[in-house]
């Protein structure tokens, strides 16, 4: 498992009022990648650091290019078989209180709503599971592996109306191997 720099991302997509940790989004970062033709690096070449900066243009190994994005129907049914066939997908979640203190099992607050008003933080979709006997998507978070289950909230899959909408606005990039 090769992970790609998150703050390239954040540092790199600033057009398209795209605004990194103050208010950036998938859809506007992926547009952005996909007309600069960017060439994307690995966290370990251009690491996270919590805060966006400085575009730093010159990548010595880069490993992928976007080429366009898809955007996933928002049902349960269509987001699963998207990232079976695809692999993650970017979301936007909402952040209720309880969220920020979540350490394991399954997340279940009727207060995270699936707004997209609501939904602030944008994460990463990397599947599903059962916890406590329950179905729950697999939320990647950008907190570390020092939050939640390292890393990881597990969000309730069954209502939708309460699943801090996780299959209301997913994408997913169409990549291209570069290296």
């Amino acid at each position: 498992f090769r992970e790609l720099s998150v703050n390239q991302i954040m540092d790199c997509t600033w057009d398209y009022e795209n605004n990194g940790c103050q208010g950036g989004e998938a859809g506007p970062a992926f547009r952005s990648l996909v007309d600069q033709k960017a060439k994307l690096a690995l966290e370990s070449e251009y690491p996270y650091i919590g805060v966006s900066g400085y575009c730093d243009r010159n990548i010595e190994h880069p490993v992928l290019e976007v080429e366009d994005c898809y955007k996933i129907e928002p049902k349960t049914k269509a987001v699963k078989e998207a990232v079976m066939k695809f692999g993650p997908a970017s979301i936007g979640i909402s952040v209720p209180d309880s969220m920020i203190t979540y350490t394991k099992g399954l997340y279940n607050d009727t207060e995270c709503y699936p707004t997209t008003s609501e939904m602030v933080h944008e994460v990463l979709l990397t599947g599903w599971k059962v916890i406590d006997g329950e179905e729950a998507w697999e939320v990647k978070n950008s907190w570390s592996t020092h939050w939640g289950d390292n890393g990881y909230i597990y969000i309730q899959l069954r209502n939708q109306e309460w699943n801090c909408g996780v299959t209301t606005d997913a994408k997913i990039p169409i990549i291209k191997v570069v290296n």
